[in-house]
């Protein structure tokens, strides 16, 4: 018998004894062989037969939702991608420092909690919401004072303010400011309610004055921060314990303009952009940032500041981010000693453009405010829409693409500090002329874009939460305007909850959850969105000027409310504080290729 080339996968000692037995056989032994052999169908190795290694090499190109298609093929399949060796590399996927935050559940268990709560979120098709107006009162009818009422205090009614002043969210703590000398800490979740008086600070020394009002800068779910406001502001800042009412004094080159908390430590950002951390209730230092290495293509964003990100469980260690142009550099600090860092860029969505295009350039407007996202240790990084329109100028999308973003016309980069991973995530928003621009807040006439000016953009989970008004200024010769605000919720584009990328409106009179797809709802003039959103475990926070909406899914309808919001006399609040915005809108071109920077006086003029 010729011998021809070797069969895949069989020896040459393995081919000689299989030639020598065909050798062997009779011409009846042969047709009984072929006859057996045309039902043979030979057993090909499968995916439970491949090695861990292989499945690992898989996961980062599929979505959750093939992850799941996969395990429901055969028992097989789910026991290949329910490996011991595999689940790990799914959670840090999918669920980002879940794992790190589980550490006495199996990786199974963890990624099938997951999956659970996803499809329990993709069930939910309804709002429940909870109202809260702002009172400023001893006992406000919905928070109770830890302290007992006051005897020159008892029998007054409430007292409803409105109007945008400080609000700030932490681990079921909403703080707020209804006067210069005067932060409210009310707990949503014991329903609990503290003051901090400005004349309550520590005055320094005999020839020091006391401050004559104080601006709400941070909180945590055991501390509020304040700093003294002009035109006494020294470089002092005052640190509020909240269970034993002690209240410190901390000192700083330079004023306060930024501030971060988790539980009982606290970062302080100055104008001059130093970082001053304090872990623990221990000795405030300086961290050295200027050892954090930054993109050597790529310039500062003017104006923006560090941020520092807190790690949940190990106290003495913070991140800290610099805001740069297309890359976001990362540094981790233990204690005030760097041990590491890294970064991450915006990826550039412009795809499949004409060659011959002359000017190959799309607009990219990216928000950087590094905030908590979720209760797994993950802070968005940065927030990015890709838009056509920039106040009244005639710029952005390159013509020659018929479709320019073929991923969403949203982004989002986020970092999660337990396993120290970045993610990436693109969503589609079905409403696209929606403005993005924090610059426009006092129309004239109605903003450019016939959809509205969106308000807020934060990161919830996975979900993309966006706050927007349509209408033009508040105010008007014929006196207050109705406007309508609404929210919406987009989910990553190839996620399990993608298909469904609406929620529910909000509106001032608690009303009866409406059906996914209703966007929006009459508000009074009075009723404007703030730009802060907050997220907690499940739970979106969104301050208006009259009160604050907590919201969360419901599979159910919800019955309408039949409380009203209260009727507040007198006209708006006049904010007492110079405003310093905890976000960043910067404008960024990308080509049809890499990325590119804007000159300098190019990017000042469309501001």
């Amino acid at each position: 018998m010729a011998h021809s080339s070797k069969p895949s996968g069989i020896t040459p000692e393995r081919k000689d004894e299989l030639d020598q037995f065909l050798s062997s056989l009779s011409a009846w032994d042969l047709r009984y062989v072929q006859k057996r052999l045309q039902n043979v169908r030979p057993n090909l190795a499968g995916l439970e037969d491949m090695p861990p290694e292989i499945i690992w090499k898989l996961v980062p190109h599929l979505d959750l939702e093939d992850i799941i298609t996969c395990r429901l093929v055969s028992k097989a399949w789910a026991r290949a991608w329910s490996h011991a060796a595999v689940t790990p590399f799914l959670c840090h996927r999918f669920a980002p420092g879940m794992l790190e935050s589980r550490p006495f559940e199996s990786p199974s268990q963890v990624f099938a909690t997951s999956i659970r709560q996803k499809k329990t979120r993709q069930n939910a098709r309804f709002f429940k919401k909870f109202w809260v107006p702002w009172n400023q009162a001893w006992d406000s009818g919905v928070f109770t004072n830890v302290l007992p009422t006051p005897q020159f205090l008892q029998g007054r009614g409430p007292q409803f303010v409105h109007g945008q002043y400080p609000v700030w969210y932490a681990d079921g703590k909403v703080a707020w400011q209804p006067r210069l000398d005067l932060v409210i800490v009310d707990d949503i979740k014991k329903m609990s309610r503290q003051r901090l008086i400005c004349s309550t600070l520590p005055v320094p020394g005999p020839n020091q004055v006391p401050a004559r009002g104080i601006e709400l800068m941070a909180v945590s779910n055991q501390l509020v921060v304040v700093a003294s406001v002009p035109p006494e502001r020294s470089h002092k800042a005052y640190v509020w314990y909240l269970q034993e009412t002690e209240i410190r004094t901390v000192h700083l080159p330079n004023p306060a303009v930024r501030c971060y908390a988790e539980g009982e430590s606290f970062g302080i950002v100055t104008t001059t952009g130093e970082v001053f951390i304090c872990f623990q209730r221990g000795k405030v230092v300086a961290l050295d940032i200027s050892r954090i290495e930054t993109p050597p293509k790529s310039r500062r964003v003017d104006g923006a500041l560090p941020a520092v990100l807190f790690h949940p469980t190990d106290r003495d260690v913070a991140f800290v981010v610099l805001a740069y142009r297309y890359y976001q550099p990362l540094a981790k600090f233990d204690a005030n000693q760097l041990l590491w860092q890294s970064s991450a860029s915006v990826a550039n969505p412009v795809v499949n453009a004409v060659e011959s295009c002359v000017d190959p350039q799309s607009l990219v407007r990216m928000q950087i405010a590094p905030k908590k996202s979720d209760a797994q240790g993950s802070y968005a990084l940065g927030i990015y829409q890709l838009t056509s329109q920039r106040t009244a100028k005639n710029i952005g999308l390159c013509k020659c693409i018929s479709d320019v973003w073929r991923h969403g016309d949203w982004g989002t980069i986020s970092f999660n500090v337990l396993n120290r991973t970045f993610s990436q995530h693109y969503y589609s928003s079905p409403r696209k002329n929606l403005l993005w621009d924090s610059t426009l807040d006092s129309y004239v006439s109605e903003p450019p874009s016939p959809e509205g000016v969106v308000m807020g953009a934060h990161l919830w989970d996975e979900g993309l939460l966006l706050t927007w008004r349509m209408g033009g200024p508040l105010y008007s010769g014929d006196g207050p305007q109705r406007r309508n605000l609404g929210m919406q919720i987009l989910h990553p584009i190839g996620g399990i909850l993608a298909p469904r990328h609406k929620h529910p409106a909000f509106s001032s009179t608690p009303q009866s959850a409406y059906p996914a797809g209703s966007e929006e709802e009459d508000l009074s003039s009075v009723n404007d969105l703030f730009e802060a959103v907050f997220q907690d475990n499940g739970k979106a926070l969104v301050p208006t000027a009259r009160g604050m909406w907590i919201c969360s899914s419901s599979k159910d309808p919800v019955p309408p409310s039949v409380s009203q919001p209260p009727k507040i006399e007198g006209g708006v609040f006049e904010q007492p504080f110079k405003e310093v915005r905890p976000e960043f809108n910067v404008v960024l071109y990308l080509t049809h290729g890499d990325m590119v920077e804007m000159p300098v006086h190019e990017i000042d003029d469309l501001r």
